[in-house]
């Protein structure tokens, strides 16, 4: 039996991006067209005049951002599903994460045999999976407008109920829920199940009432959804005292952070172990709430840490689904990787040097955890 052809759009304002991707496509005209469009609104008229079955999609774009062209789907092609193309950092387990819906995400820059991969596994490959980008959920779109970098409005109401969460630059500042503000409004509204949304692009916020960044924001809601309280670091509150090691030699200082006492020795003893490795240069240990307790050598520390817990839920809920047990690793980046590792109740991300592959230091890495034996709190070791 002969497949139809389907048709998948490619919305881009940097023309040249577009027509190679259309060109090196085209080897899989059999199974589908390539339509291009390098403005939001003449792939609206795209949509108007064809079929789409998928679209695959900057966020940034001068005219109308991918969250409204991701609306205008949503509401007037619901068959249609949608690749985000984004900037931000990607891996293997956020592409398995994509199997639970129509919307997908992808890394730029990216290797042309990824995105057509992609494209087949989507249009083909799929059987007995069907999405739909109605199935959108608050999170995703929350998502959407802080990876464009975007400022708005995201009126959400259930019901009776209506709040309001306001983005300055792709960053959340502001909340407002039936009289609740700030945070306290912001996990009022995600918890909320189901919903309709509105959009009011350049619309700015009457205060600033929320100062984390989004990351670590959908995290702790996320996690106040599935389990009501905040986790606890090791079975104990966390503390705000700050306590510096000597680190490692030549390095910059090992940083330990929270309620170290009875714990600062493992958590020195395993980053420096780790920063010694050859091919690694710099190490942390997260807590499951995104807190950095250790680190050496690693820049940004409360968004890494954030980004770290963020996909340690992720791969979580993607174990769940797929019923493979728990994950216990995550790569990122090509030319510089980083590999983050499951210890409970740890994470540790370790950044390795340019052109280092996980391959060639993996056995090293694991060896050394295993040798620091259980920290303060750890039910599991690695590799279990």
């Amino acid at each position: 039996m002969v497949r139809p052809v389907k048709n998948v759009l490619i919305v881009d304002d940097e023309e040249t991006l577009t027509w190679s991707m259309a060109k090196s496509l085209s080897r899989d005209r059999d199974k589908y067209n390539v339509l291009i469009a390098n403005t939001g609104n003449d792939a609206l008229e795209i949509l108007r005049n064809h079929t789409i079955d998928l679209a695959i999609t900057d966020i940034r774009m001068p005219d109308i951002n991918g969250l409204d062209l991701l609306t205008a789907i949503k509401n007037n092609y619901p068959g249609t599903k949608v690749i985000i193309m984004t900037a931000y950092g990607s891996s293997d387990i956020q592409k398995e994460a994509n199997k639970r819906g129509s919307l997908y995400y992808i890394e730029k820059p990216f290797e042309i045999a990824d995105i057509r991969k992609l494209i087949l596994d989507i249009l083909w490959k799929r059987s007995g999976f069907e999405g739909k980008v109605f199935d959108l959920q608050l999170t995703d779109v929350i998502q959407l407008n802080c990876l464009g970098r975007v400022t708005a409005a995201l009126r959400v109401g259930k019901g009776n109920e209506t709040g309001v969460i306001y983005f300055n630059d792709g960053e959340i500042i502001h909340a407002e829920c039936d009289g609740r503000i700030g945070k306290e409004a912001l996990f009022t509204i995600l918890r909320w199940r189901e919903g309709k949304f509105d959009h009011e692009r350049g619309k700015t916020p009457p205060q600033q009432s929320i100062s984390q960044n989004w990351e670590h924001l959908l995290i702790e809601g996320m996690r106040k959804n599935d389990e009501g309280v905040f986790p606890r670091f090791g079975g104990h509150e966390v503390a705000s005292a700050d306590i510096w090691g000597s680190g490692v030699e030549g390095d910059s200082q090992t940083k330990l952070h929270g309620d170290a006492k009875g714990r600062a020795q493992p958590m020195e003893e395993a980053v420096r172990s780790i920063a010694r490795l050859s091919g690694c240069e710099g190490t942390m240990i997260v807590s499951e709430d995104g807190i950095v307790l250790a680190h050496n050598a690693i820049q940004n520390t409360v968004k890494e840490g954030a980004l770290v817990a963020f996909l340690g839920v992720l791969s979580n809920k993607l174990s769940e689904i797929l019923d493979t047990g728990e994950l216990h690793g995550i790569l990122l980046g090509r030319k510089k990787m980083k590999v983050i590792l499951r210890n409970r109740p740890y994470y540790f991300e370790v950044h390795l040097k340019e052109g280092v592959r996980f391959d060639e230091v993996s056995q090293s890495i694991w060896r050394t955890l295993s040798s620091l034996g259980e920290l303060e709190g750890s039910s599991e070791s690695i590799g279990d």
